[in-house]
């Protein structure tokens, strides 16, 4: 039920990826909706039991031993695979995730580990990513506090655009950001969320 990391070639065929496997989760759910296969069903029932099998200890399983912010899209994939086959495992490692990577967004709604990985900066394109899954679970769950959460980042972000009529392409923390070139996949993400 497992998906690679990055481009398709032999040489990562045997490496698997959380957060890769929960973006095509979202594909095979989608898929299942639109086309009625069954097959898409059945591939998604094994990637959310895959992933649910590597959440261990209150952290998804990845090879830095990180847990990235933006693996909120992981928990939004389960939810929505949630809705369409309920199962109490996956509803307990939606809350339990994303009340975990919810430590990480601060009370002015900067998100810490929202970077790739603990040596990079955060885009605003993995900034985004994380509003993305506190949203959608919430559309999804009802769960206040994920409103609440997605509300509070997004507020962060309209402020720095109030005040410098731009958005970081990057943030090493909350007050110290890149304006000298754009990313311009944050700022739509950004925007479909508005």
């Amino acid at each position: 039920g497992a998906f690679h990391p990055g481009i398709y070639h032999h040489s990562n065929i045997s490496k698997k990826s959380v957060f890769n496997t929960a973006q095509v989760l979202l594909g095979l759910n989608d898929a299942f909706i639109q086309f009625g296969d069954s097959k898409y069903k059945s591939a998604s029932e094994l990637s959310a039991n895959w992933l649910i099998q590597q959440y261990k200890s209150n952290r998804w399983i990845n090879d830095e031993n990180y847990l990235p912010s933006y693996y909120s899209r992981v928990s939004m994939a389960l939810a929505v695979s949630n809705k369409m086959d309920s199962s109490p495992a996956k509803i307990d490692v939606v809350h339990d995730s994303l009340s975990e990577i919810a430590k990480a967004i601060e009370s002015n709604g900067f998100i810490n580990r929202a970077n790739f990985s603990k040596r990079q900066v955060t885009f605003l394109h993995s900034f985004v990513y994380v509003v993305e899954g506190y949203l959608y679970s919430y559309m999804i769950t009802g769960f206040p506090k994920y409103l609440e959460l997605a509300k509070r980042s997004v507020d962060f972000l309209l402020g720095i655009y109030g005040k410098k009529k731009a958005l970081p392409a990057s943030f090493t923390s909350s007050s110290s950001m890149t304006f000298w070139y754009r990313c311009i996949t944050g700022e739509i993400q950004f925007a479909i969320i508005l």
